[in-house]
């Protein structure tokens, strides 16, 4: 099944992340291991989205406070090992998206404290406004386009009991996997 999964290009291992991730769990011959780290050196965006997914799997839980004995340590040596992997342009790449990222979805966090209703709102509007856009980012949850603008003004929390969510809108430019990659690993400080 490894043999067969190295010959698919990057676009259509996107779609199996998730099981991929889980199949680490069960990987007692180290077959998974291998393929996952081979999987990321072929794809910048692909080594990007099993990050993420391996990120949420440490934990049990969604407050990441249960360590998930099982995979947990598995999980993080596989992170550390594609990190180690990356310079250069990459490097940078994944430096900008995941920071990008990471300023998005800690707004939750920031708002949280806030009473539901106008406090709230203003201070979705306010965090959102600095978050700085820069070149060659993407939303996870669409890597075959690059965002292009933040609407500033669409920050709205949403309701939830135990959580902040927010709405923000982007406007994005579908471009494809292969472009959006290139995109993201050219360097923002040319032109070219």
């Amino acid at each position: 099944a490894v043999r067969v999964l190295c010959s698919y290009p990057p676009e259509a291992i996107l779609f199996y992340v998730p099981q991929l991730v889980q199949a680490v769990r069960y990987d007692t011959m180290g077959y998974v291991t291998e393929f996952v780290l081979h999987a990321a050196h072929t794809s910048q965006l692909l080594a990007h989205q099993l990050i993420w997914n391996m990120k949420t799997n440490i934990f049990q839980d969604e407050e990441s406070l249960q360590y998930d004995e099982q995979i947990g340590e598995h999980l993080e040596n596989l992170i550390e090992q594609m990190k180690k992997c990356l310079s250069g342009s990459a490097l940078a790449f994944y430096e900008r998206e995941f920071d990008f990222f990471h300023k998005i979805t800690d707004i939750s966090r920031i708002i949280k404290p806030y009473p539901k209703g106008a406090p709230r709102k203003e201070a979705c509007l306010k965090s959102l406004s600095e978050v700085k856009l820069q070149t060659g980012c993407y939303l996870p949850s669409n890597p075959e386009a690059v965002v292009l603008e933040i609407d500033y003004k669409s920050g709205t929390p949403m309701q939830s009991a135990a959580k902040a969510p927010f709405l923000a809108r982007f406007r994005v430019k579908r471009c494809g996997i292969s472009e959006l990659e290139n995109l993201g690993l050219k360097d923002p400080t040319t032109d070219g």
